[in-house]
């Protein structure tokens, strides 16, 4: 009797399982369908268990309207000192590879306080990609020239890599040789990163590039930035263009913001400039009511910090312009609004 009690136990919790894996699978097929910027490499247990959608009005969700990316990642231990600088360190560096960079911390619920830092990123842009800043794109031969398992011309097997280093630089082969200078050395620490248990070669990455440079979008403005980690909304806009690091997410208008833009221009009938409609989407994510759906997240980090991702951002929707909230909409737009009022745009 006992055991077939067990056994009923058994299959019931089997059965729970099964619908809530079930749930999750078919909610991000329904998602991917709809065009949504929507990347789940795999589940998290906490994701079979979470609440469902808090809003359930009418509208946009905020993936179809905004793009988020997260920021840049170099990767390995020891490294963050060698590629983030000061600005004393830039000047007697080729300024084409030098940004100015933020992380999460940096990011202030109404503003962006940088703090001096800067990055050397060594890649430049070609065709809306980053190509590394030492490849030699411009003989008949596409090498790397701080690829020191190649012998080149004048070079023999036994040269060292010192050795190469100063034949090509003298050669003017590498390009950028301030940079490069700088870079090499730190050989032996960027050769021999690890990220994720993998070496930077099992990237098919060179020994001084990023893990992750992303793509030259996230520096294009307009856009919103906020942490990737915070128990606080804290969307801000970046008007001047910053590096993000990987604790950054940055938002870029896609798909169905000219959509909502229209939908609101239509209502107030004026026109409206990206910007403003930046504006109003970033007075909506630091509501009260965004701030609901990032901490309804059973998975946090260390010290009980959600992590926002596109799983999170795809509860949150843009209420579909009416004329029920015509002046609340106003105000937001001229930011003469209280938290209270977007409230009431979900009620």
């Amino acid at each position: 009797m006992n055991e077939s009690i067990k056994n009923r136990k058994k299959n019931f919790m089997r059965d729970e399982l099964f619908n809530a894996i079930s749930k999750v699978v078919n909610e991000r097929k329904n998602q991917i369908s709809e065009n949504y910027v929507i990347k789940y490499n795999e589940i998290e247990i906490s994701e079979l268990f979470e609440e469902n959608k808090i809003i359930t009005i009418s509208g946009y969700p905020i993936i179809s309207i905004l793009e988020p990316r997260q920021g840049v990642t170099w990767g390995g231990e020891k490294c963050e000192s060698i590629f983030i600088v000061n600005q004393s360190t830039t000047n007697n560096l080729e300024k084409k590879l030098i940004y100015k960079i933020i992380g999460g911390e940096d990011i202030k619920r109404d503003k962006i306080e940088w703090k001096g830092n800067y990055a050397i990123f060594p890649y430049i842009e070609s065709q809306n990609k980053w190509i590394p800043a030492f490849r030699n794109l411009s003989g008949v031969q596409d090498f790397d020239s701080l690829n020191f398992s190649l012998v080149l011309q004048g070079e023999i097997q036994s040269n060292t890599k010192e050795e190469k280093f100063l034949n090509r630089k003298a050669r003017n082969i590498i390009q950028y040789p301030k940079n490069a200078e700088y870079l090499f050395q730190f050989y032996d620490v960027l050769s021999k990163r690890e990220f994720k248990e993998k070496k930077i070669t099992g990237y098919k990455k060179e020994w001084y590039e990023y893990i992750w440079p992303r793509d030259p979008k996230i520096l294009k403005l307009p856009k919103i930035v906020c942490p990737r980690v915070s128990k606080q909304p804290r969307f801000v806009i970046d008007n001047k263009g910053y590096m993000p690091r990987d604790s950054v997410i940055v938002f870029h208008p896609q798909n169905r913001f000219t959509e909502l833009k229209t939908e609101i221009e239509k209502l107030l009938k004026c026109k409206l400039s990206d910007s403003q409609i930046l504006e109003y989407l970033k007075e909506l994510l630091n509501s009260s009511v965004f701030k609901k759906v990032l901490l309804s997240q059973r998975a946090k980090k260390r010290g009980g910090y959600p992590q926002l991702n596109e799983r999170t951002l795809s509860k949150f929707i843009v209420p579909i312009p009416n004329k029920r909230n015509i002046e609340i909409i106003k105000k937001i737009i001229n930011n003469k609004h209280t938290d209270e009022d977007i409230v009431t745009m979900y009620a």
